[in-house]
């Protein structure tokens, strides 16, 4: 890369420097949302541009990038304002001298935060309700909320926390490439001279080769097949799957529920109570409790049905959508209606129901008592064996319980920012 950045370039050294940078945004934004990381990742080639090519050319790839971006996730759509905005202010920025130093490289990247934090909160609030797009981010903006400052507020602090990392990053690994490259360039072939974007593509074996290998032993080690209706899960989708203590697989479809032994699929159609399957449970002892849609609640015991409760026999409704089982061998169904207790120590009935607990689309349970419900209206509910409601959370959606022996753990996004609580 030469010294000048005014000093212009072949038509063909632009062509592989441009292709290289949005490979680069793509590459680095893919790697960064599968890891989960507290950075974006995706704007090292459109600096990289605009250092090389000028702000307009830079501008050109950080908008190509989110727009190649876009076809993974649309989202990306949106923020190519962000990425034209940002490589223009490097481009002029860096023909003033502020990729000369460290200094100016970190003083560069707090402005580029800062007009990024502005732009990105706006389109987030206008098109996202405020969602910052990345689990750190969001997990800020809860923390701050809880601290009890303003949404708004929370929301600009979760974006910079992001973006401030994400920049700093990225400038301060491109400073450390263009003193790479000064310093091998005496001693790099021609053609590696000619085309920066070469000379860093020869870097990436020296840092990367055991961690390509892992990822091929990784991929030749698995095989794996997608049944459906062509293959013999004719029911087409998969609402619920679950194992038996015999390693039988029972998969809960809407044309009803299905057996698979390791080598084929099996209707059974023979149960004459189990239609179209929502949800699937099995306890410790191996029994398989099989939610229906409009059916109740079937237990199957050596693949015999056993028991059968109905709304006519006192559950809430016949459309039943979760179950777990407490620490005290109680059953609570999530069904349409009202969440229900159940009981099979006498025979299997309803003890207990919980009107306040309205269709819970998920339940799970933990060894100290503890019982976490969703329901379809993104309520959040934490109860305990014999007290009742310990905790209410309003407006959870894309929730995970994560069941352990000390504690249930619970990962959601409330309000648009990460949640995280568990049951101790």
């Amino acid at each position: 890369m030469t010294d000048n950045p005014q000093n212009p370039y072949k038509p063909y050294q632009i062509i592989i420097l441009v292709l290289f940078c949005m490979v680069a945004n793509v590459g680095g934004r893919v790697i960064a949302d599968s890891l989960t990381l507290p950075l974006w990742a995706d704007c090292f080639g459109t600096f990289l541009a605009a250092y090389a090519l000028g702000p307009v050319c830079g501008a050109i790839v950080g908008l190509s990038g989110n727009i190649l971006h876009g076809l993974i996730n649309p989202i990306s759509f949106i923020y190519a304002l962000t990425s034209v905005f940002i490589a223009v202010i490097v481009g002029v920025m860096a023909r003033r001298g502020w990729l000369e130093s460290l200094l100016k490289t970190m003083s560069l990247s707090v402005l580029v935060t800062l007009v990024c934090t502005f732009i990105s909160v706006v389109l987030n609030v206008t098109f996202y309700g405020g969602d910052v797009g990345n689990d750190w981010g969001n997990g800020i903006v809860d923390l701050f909320t809880i601290w009890g400052l303003p949404h708004p507020v929370c929301i600009v602090l979760g974006q910079f926390y992001v973006d401030f990392l994400d920049k700093v990053f990225t400038l301060v690994l491109l400073f450390l490439f263009l003193r790479a490259y000064r310093w091998l360039k005496p001693f790099l072939p021609k053609i590696l001279k000619i085309s920066p974007a070469l000379f860093f593509l020869f870097l990436i074996p020296l840092f990367a080769p055991q961690k390509a290998s892992a990822q091929s032993r990784n991929y030749n080690a698995f095989a794996h097949t997608v049944y459906n209706k062509e293959n013999g899960l004719s029911g087409g989708k998969a609402n619920d799957i679950a194992a038996t203590n015999d390693g039988i697989l029972w998969i809960g479809t809407y044309e009803g529920l299905y057996r698979h032994n390791g080598h084929e699929f099996r209707l059974m159609n023979e149960f004459d109570s189990i239609k179209a399957v929502r949800t699937l449970y099995v306890d410790d002892e191996g029994r398989l409790f099989v939610g229906t849609n409009d059916n109740g609640l079937s237990i199957i015991i050596n693949e015999t049905v056993m028991n059968v409760l109905e709304e006519k026999d006192g559950l809430p409704a016949d459309a039943v959508r979760s179950i777990t089982r407490s620490s005290d061998g109680l059953y609570y169904v999530g069904t349409a209606e009202d969440l229900a207790v159940l009981t099979i120590a006498d025979g299997l009935k309803v003890v207990e129901t919980v009107p306040r607990i309205q269709t819970a689309l998920s339940l799970s349970a933990d060894e100290n008592g503890h019982i976490a419900a969703v329901t379809a209206g993104g309520e959040f509910f934490l109860l305990k064996n014999n007290v009742g409601c310990l905790f209410h959370r309003r407006k959870i959606h894309r929730h995970k319980f994560c069941p352990g022996r000390q504690a249930l753990r619970f990962h959601g996004i409330r309000q648009n920012a990460f949640f995280f609580g568990d049951g101790r």
